[in-house]
This record gives C-alpha cells, sequence and structure tokens, in this order.
C-alpha cells in the first residue's frame, strides 16, 4: 500500500503529529509555488526516507541565488510559509498571499536575515512600475498553485482513501526464498525494489527484484549472506556474511567489509549520516558504513536483549525491540545522549513508515500498524492489525520487509509447513498420517514400517510409524 509522496509533507506531518492545523496546508502551498519558481521541490532525495531527513534538518536552498529576477520579498514569504515550526508560518494561504503583494509587510521581518534583508530594504524603494509587475507574477504563481492544490489541501477527513493492492510474487525455483525466518527480506526505502535471501542449487545467496522486473537477480559476492539492509539512498545493500557486517552496491562492484560483528547479529539499519547500526549479544552497536571499528551505544540488563534496530528518518533516534523474559517491547534509542526509552507498547520487529506509524509484529504472527509521533518519540493510538499467518518467532522476528512509504512484502509460504506423504511403486499416493510442520530429509526404515526425520520446530529427529 502507498501512504503518500513526501516532497509537500509538513515537518509536522512527516513526524506523525497528532493534530494538523491549516499551517501544514501553507506549507505545501510554499513547496508548490517554490516548485514553480525553481523547477523542482525545496528537498528532494532518492528515497522517502531521505527526502524527510531533509525536510526536518536543512534549510532550503534560497530561491534568488537560484533565479535572480525573482522577487526577494517572493523568497521572504516563501521562506516564512517553509518554516519549520508552524508558529513561525502565516496563519493562513490567505495570510501568504497578502505577504506575497506587500513587499514592505512588517509580517516577513522573522523570516529575513543577513543579505535577503538587506536586498529587501533595497527593493522596496525601487520604483512603483518594477514593484508591480513582481507582484502580478507572483499572484498568478499563487493563482495556479491554489488550484491545482485544492483538491487536496480540504481536510483529511474528504480525502478518498489510498487504494490496498495486494499481489502475491511466483519466485522460479533455482531463487526461491529460504525457509527461516530471521530479518530475510529487505524493502528499499522507496518502495522499489527488494532484497532476499534466497536459495539456489549452488547454495544460499541474496537475491534483488525490483518491481517493475519480472525476475530476481543474483547480487554477486552475496553467497551466504544473511540479515539484508538498504542505505537510507537505497543504493547499497548491507547483509552479514560469515562474521562480518559488509556492503555492496546495487550498480555493481566488489563486496566491501564494514566490520567483524563476531557472534549473533539480530538486524541492522543504515542511517542518513552513513552509519550503520546493529545488534548484537553486546547491545546495540554503531559502525561509519566506510568500515571501522564498531563501538556499543547500549547495553541490556540481565536476562534482555536488544534485538531488530530500525532508525528513524532524521538518524537522531533508533526503534527496536527489547526481549527479555518471554515478552517483546518497542524502546527507542537517542542517539546523541544514549538514553534508552522504553515505551508502553508490545510488539517486536519495528519498522518505521513515513506516515507516522511503526509497523509491529507479535509472536502469534498477526502484523499490526501502530500510529507513532516520530518527533516526540511516543506511540499516538492503537495498533490496527495488517496482515497475519506469517511466520512466528519468539523474539518478533518476520520474513518481512517494510519500506518507508507504506509498502510491505513478506513470505507467507514460511508457516505453511509440509505433510508427510507415502508414494508406492505404482505411483499411489496416501497421508502418512502426522501434523502439518516443516519436515526435512525424511527416510524409511528397512522394513518399510517406519520413517525417520527432521522436524524444525523441535530441531530433533523423530520416528513416525506410517
Amino acid at each position: 500500500m502507498s501512504l503518500g509522496t513526501p516532497h509537500y509533507m509538513a515537518p509536522e506531518q512527516a513526524m506523525g503529529e497528532r493534530e494538523i492545523t491549516p499551517k501544514a496546508h501553507v506549507y505545501a502551498l510554499g513547496c508548490v509555488l517554490y516548485e514553480m519558481l525553481t523547477a523542482e521541490p525545496p528537498f528532494t532525495g532518492a528515497t522517502a526516507q531521505a527526502i524527510i531527513a531533509r525536510v526536518m534538518t536543512e534549510e532550503p536552498r534560497s530561491l534568488t541565488l537560484q533565479r535572480k529576477t525573482i522577487p526577494l520579498h517572493v523568497e521572504a514569504a516563501v521562506r516564512m510559509a517553509l518554516a519549520k515550526l508552524p508558529a513561525d508560518r502565516f496563519a493562513s494561504a490567505r495570510q501568504f498571499g497578502e505577504a506575497l503583494t506587500h513587499p514592505g509587510s512588517i509580517a516577513l521581518a522573522p523570516t529575513m536575515t543577513g543579505a535577503s534583508a538587506t536586498g529587501s530594504a533595497l527593493f522596496a524603494r525601487r520604483g512603483r512600475t518594477v514593484r508591480m509587475a513582481g507582484i502580478a507574477g507572483a499572484l498568478v504563481l499563487a493563482a495556479v498553485a491554489g488550484a491545482t492544490l485544492w483538491t487536496w489541501l480540504g481536510p483529511r477527513a474528504e480525502r478518498p482513501p489510498g487504494q490496498v493492492v495486494r499481489f502475491g510474487i511466483q519466485l522460479p525455483r533455482d531463487a526461491q526464498p529460504v525457509g527461516a525466518t530471521g530479518s530475510t527480506i529487505a524493502f528499499a526505502p522507496d518502495g522499489s525494489r527488494i532484497v532476499y535471501v534466497g536459495r539456489a542449487p549452488s547454495g544460499q545467496r541474496l537475491y534483488s527484484r525490483g518491481l517493475d522486473q519480472l525476475d530476481p537477480v543474483p547480487i554477486p559476492g552475496s553467497d551466504g549472506g544473511i540479515l539484508p539492509f538498504f542505505s537510507a539512498d537505497g543504493q547499497w545493500v548491507g547483509f552479514k556474511q560469515g562474521n562480518r557486517l559488509v556492503k555492496v552496491a546495487l550498480a555493481g562492484g566488489p563486496v566491501t567489509p564494514l566490520c567483524d560483528a563476531g557472534g549473533d547479529t539480530f538486524g541492522a539499519t543504515w542511517t542518513p549520516g552513513d552509519t550503520v547500526i546493529f545488534a548484537s549479544d553486546s547491545g546495540l552497536m554503531d559502525v561509519p558504513a566506510a568500515g571501522g571499528q564498531p563501538r556499543l551505544l547500549a547495553k541490556p540488563d540481565s536476562g534482555e536483549s536488544f534485538l531488530w534496530p530500525e532508525v528513524l528518518p532524521d538518524g537522531r533516534a533508533v526503534l527496536f525491540t527489547v526481549f527479555g523474559q518471554g515478552t517483546l517491547r518497542l524502546a527507542v534509542l537517542i542517539r546523541r545522549t544514549r538514553e534508552v526509552k522504553r515505551l508502553e507498547q508490545s510488539g517486536g520487529y519495528p519498522r518505521y513508515v513515513a506516515a507516522g506509524f511503526v509497523v509491529l509484529s507479535d509472536p502469534s504472527g498477526i502484523v499490526s500498524a501502530v500510529p507513532f509521533n516520530a518527533r516526540r518519540i511516543e506511540v499516538t493510538g492503537a495498533a490496527v492489525p495488517i496482515t497475519d499467518k506469517l511466520g512466528t518467532s519468539t523474539d518478533g522476528d518476520r520474513n518481512l520487509g517494510v519500506s518507508a512509504s507504506g509498502d510491505f512484502a513478506y513470505q507467507s509460504s514460511v508457516s505453511a509447513g509440509s505433510r508427510l506423504v507415502l508414494v508406492d511403486r505404482n505411483g499411489a499416493a496416501r497421508d502418512a498420517g502426522a501434523d502439518t510442520g516443516l519436515y526435512y530429509a525424511p527416510r524409511l526404515s528397512p522394513d518399510g514400517r517406519r520413517v525417520a526425520l527432521a522436524r524444525w520446530t523441535d530441531i530433533n529427529f523423530n520416528a513416525q510409524d506410517v
């Protein structure tokens, strides 16, 4: 499913604020006017996650530096409309329009600094003819922008809900996904591609499949790879290979080591600032995406484990799972202070969606979306089930990939299991009477009366009367 484009989202919308005021519409109108004047939105990026990170941390480029013919008072008005805090913006689109028609408006003072303020004073002293020509152009642009945005700048309740699309992907036999759970699927941040752990006759490796492609392709050098994760710009894939965390460019190139991970690894996430954060036996660790020595960020209490990290769009905090005493809880690491906040929300394997949700799973196989305010770092509503019957695990991991744009892919066959079937020499088949399960390597006894087999649920060999 798709939850919208982030190009025109106000910061409070991108962070999942519960109360959205008309000032978010002013921000969107400012974005459209900016794009009409410069031919591109104020913030761009390769992925939705990258765009949102820039929306919350950067200021837009100066309009007048890009086009010298843009009146300085128009730049000042657009800057005020694009203020990070709603309190610093115009109260309404009408006030925005008035600022565009009055170059000397006192309402623009808070947004004017340095060269822009000086330029505005000089512009105010120019002749009336020049000033009116600039005003006319701005009014035309504002009118066109208003007409274009009217269909979606109204109250949220009046917008039609986005269409939910569900479909299955049949993967070829020589590139089938592995059956084990544990972060085997990664979804590109913009929802355009999945990378998954698959098995081929030559062994286990990573496969990449663009949603505009018919067949997956193996990622060179990824033999034995597990736990795939995307970079924030979607151009790289990281994964664990042996005892090391490594990365490879999707465009091609060698596999490059990041660090020695050692022991068990329970997921990793790649921040917009090019740092990789991963969960290990010791706790949450980080390492530069260029490679280096990992350092410990947060250590769990005795009897607990920190699992399945997921960085928030602005990079300042990381969602993860606290697993202990048979329970799964959502927690957040504040990177600057290394403070761990344990939230009153059950569920594991958190994945953040830019529209203001965290996708969580539980040991019963139910996956839910929980409203989440990333700026205040708090859950803001009740969980809504998305799907169920996924493969279960006590620590909450899933064969599930979620993109920042709100798409998700999962492997539904993990929990389906298999049944034992006896086939005689004439080709007649009959059920052996065993329960459905994840069975492997059946072997008949010499007398044909019993069968030995491996069953995944207990990792032991069992015998079944036939």
